[in-house]
C-alpha cells in the first residue's frame, strides 16, 4: 500500500479476510497510525460493514471516539457510496468488513454489491488479511473464493 494518498486525493483501503484474522484491529492501528504517528497528521474516517460480529461495531465506535474520528455503519450495500461520502474530508478512508469463510457466498456477495453500488469517484484497494499460520492450499482457495469477485472499479 502507497503510504500517503497524492495531494488533492484520498486512499480509501478496505480490509477483507476470514474471521478472526485480525481486520478489525488492523483498522484501529492504522487509523492511529494515520491520524496520530506520522509526521503529517491525516484525517481518518472509518466505515463498518460488519453488522454481523456482536460487538464488531460498538468496537470500532470505541476506537472512533478515543481516536475522535468520523465513522459511519452500512448495513446495505445502497448505503455504501453515502458513507463514502460522509467522510469525504477525510485523507483515508478504512473499511471494515465482516469475516467470512472463504465458502459464505452471502457474506462475500454483499462486499461486492457495496463495490459494485459504489457510485463515488474513489477507488477502492481491497486488501485480504490473511493469519500467518494458514496452509498453502487454504490460503490459494480463500484467495481465489474472495478475491475473484473483486475486478471493477476497485484495485487489489
Amino acid at each position: 500500500l502507497e503510504t500517503s494518498p497524492k495531494p488533492g486525493s484520498k486512499k480509501v483501503i478496505m480490509l477483507v479476510g476470514p474471521t478472526g484474522v485480525g481486520k478489525t484491529t488492523s483498522i484501529a492501528k492504522l487509523a492511529a497510525r494515520f491520524s496520530y504517528l506520522l509526521e503529517k497528521k491525516y484525517k481518518v474516517g472509518l466505515v463498518v460493514l460488519d453488522t454481523y460480529r456482536i460487538g464488531a461495531v460498538e468496537q470500532l465506535m470505541q476506537y472512533a471516539r478515543m481516536m475522535k474520528l468520523g465513522i459511519e455503519t452500512v448495513v446495505d450495500p445502497p448505503e455504501f457510496s453515502s458513507a463514502l461520502n460522509a467522510l469525504r474530508y477525510s485523507d483515508y478512508i478504512l473499511i471494515d468488513t465482516m469475516g467470512s469463510s472463504p465458502y459464505d457466498k452471502g457474506k462475500i456477495e454483499k462486499i461486492y454489491e457495496c463495490l459494485r453500488d459504489n457510485s463515488t469517484d474513489y477507488t477502492v484497494d481491497v486488501v485480504l488479511v490473511m493469519p500467518s499460520s494458514i496452509k498453502y492450499d487454504d490460503l490459494k482457495a480463500t484467495y481465489e473464493c474472495l478475491m475473484n469477485g473483486f475486478s471493477k472499479g476497485e484495485s487489489v
